[in-house]
Formats: C-alpha cells, structure tokens, sequence
C-alpha cells in the first residue's frame, strides 16, 4: 500500500490496470513506452512534450537533453534541424534561429551564418554572436560566395578575382592573359570543382589566389626566382649572373683597347703632320 492510501492498490509504479478486483500486483501490466505510470494507475500517462520514456514499465517520463525535443507521448527526443536549435532541456520544440544565423543539427544555440552572409570574426563568443547577429553576419561582398558557415577566410573567390589576404573583404578583378593563353584567368581564385555543392573553401594568402607561376598584387609578378614578366603572360629566366657579367667585361675591355689604338695613333708624328689628307678635290 502506498503511504495514507486508504485502500489496497496493488499495482505498483511502472505499471496499471484498470481493474477493480485486482488482489495480485502480477496481473498488472507494464506500463508502455512513451508513458509512465505512478503507484496505482488504472490507464498509463503518455509523456508530455519535451520528456520521453524510452523503455516500458517506466515510473516517470525523462527531459529530453538540449538540443532536442519531442512530441507528447514519444519514447525518444529528435535532433533539432538545421537551422533549429534547443538551448534547454525538456523543450517540446526547437526554436528557430534568428536572422542572419543559422545551425547544423542538434544545436543548442546558432552561432554561424546563413548563405550570402559571412562571419567577420570566428573568434567571438557564440553567446555574443546569437546575441547580435547582425553585428558580426556581413553581406557577401560582391562577387564572392558565401555558402552556409562562411568566415571572413573563407570567402569562395570565382576566376578572375583576388583578394590582398584572407583578412580583406575587397575583391579585385584581374585582367585575362594574352597571347597564347588568351581567355585563361591570371587569377585563379579559390573555387575547385565544377559543382558548386561540393566547392573547397581553402583559407590562404594572396598567393593562393594565382594561376601557377604567378604571385604578387594581382598576381603580376612571377613566381620563380631568377625569371621576368614578358609581355606581362610569359615568365622568362633571366640570363645566367656569369655570363652577364663575361658581357661586361668583354664590353670594358673593347673600349680600353679601342681608346689605347687611338691614343697610340694621335701621339705618331708623321701622323700629325698632315701629310696624309692627300690634295684637295677639284670644285
């Protein structure tokens, strides 16, 4: 008997009956999941929303943990959906997140940002994101991407486009090769893959914005060392060091030799004497 009953009840918690003549307590049954039942039920009470009973015979329903909820009468709690999150325990719903935010599955607050918005600082508090959303949630610059969950480094930069460092915000549109190379993008951007849905953000510097060989403001300069922009398409390798300065010298050494004949030539005298001019043209 339960303490203060004034009559037998033979069932006992976990399980029901709605008999009246019962005497044995083993011709009750368990209680259902998704239900519990206290000492002396007569019917089992389905769980409320935001509480479970994952197994029969339970006495009392459970709260679902955050980040989950459930209907009335459930024997589990369901993961909040993207975009959802559940802060407490024993919610019977997932609140949806508030504008510009968004989450991933089974979230207990929403802390990134939705497509075409980016988060400008990947160090702040999620607490003081979900506070002020549109305080760190930015526009996408123009002619970025910016799919679920993009930060300020990663920023997807089409073809054709660069970007001084992963810090930077401000897309520079570069200009296409020549020549034999007409129609390729100097800047590479950082887009990989033909398929949008399986893009590859990567958080890198400037450099990893060019076409390869290319590096610098815009992607303007070569690479490689010792090599120089032709034409501004082509890098070349600059002449050996030895052999420039062979060059050099063999060009120094011609003008000595060159002013010594001429040196040598003015100090003869019957050169001097002019006897040399031979006579004059007739008019």
């Amino acid at each position: 008997c339960a303490v203060g009953a004034a009559a037998v009840l033979p069932c006992v918690s976990g399980s029901y009956a709605n008999a009246t003549n019962l005497t044995d307590a083993s011709k009750c049954t368990a209680c259902p999941a998704g239900s519990a039942c206290s000492t002396g039920s007569v019917e089992p009470t389905p769980c409320s929303p935001g509480t479970f009973a994952a197994e029969e015979g339970q006495a009392k329903c459970e709260a679902c943990p955050p980040g989950t909820s459930s209907d009335r009468g459930s024997d589990s709690c369901d993961a909040c959906e993207a975009g959802r999150y559940a802060a407490n325990a024993g919610q019977g719903l997932c609140n949806r997140c508030p504008h510009p935010l968004s989450s991933v599955n089974g979230s207990t607050t929403c802390s990134f940002c939705i497509d075409d918005y980016y988060l400008r600082n990947t160090v702040a508090d999620p607490e003081e994101i979900y506070k002020s959303p549109a305080e760190y949630c930015k526009p996408c610059p123009p002619n970025a991407a910016c799919p679920d969950n993009t930060t300020l480094s990663s920023l997807v930069l089409p073809p054709g486009f660069w970007r001084a460092s992963p810090s930077s915000a401000v897309l520079t549109a570069c200009r296409d090769f020549g020549g034999d190379r007409a129609g390729e993008a100097r800047c590479a951007g950082n887009e990989r893959g033909a398929k949008q849905a399986s893009r590859r953000l990567e958080e890198a510097g400037s450099d990893e914005y060019c076409a390869p060989g290319f590096t610098g403001p815009e992607c303007q300069l070569c690479a490689a060392e010792n090599h120089y922009l032709v034409d501004g398409d082509e890098c070349k390798e600059c002449g050996a060091r030895g052999a420039a300065a062979g060059r050099i010298a063999g060009l120094v050494l011609g003008l000595c030799v060159a002013c010594g004949l001429a040196a040598y030539c003015y100090s003869m005298t019957e050169w001097r004497g002019g006897g040399h001019t031979g006579p004059l043209l007739p008019p």
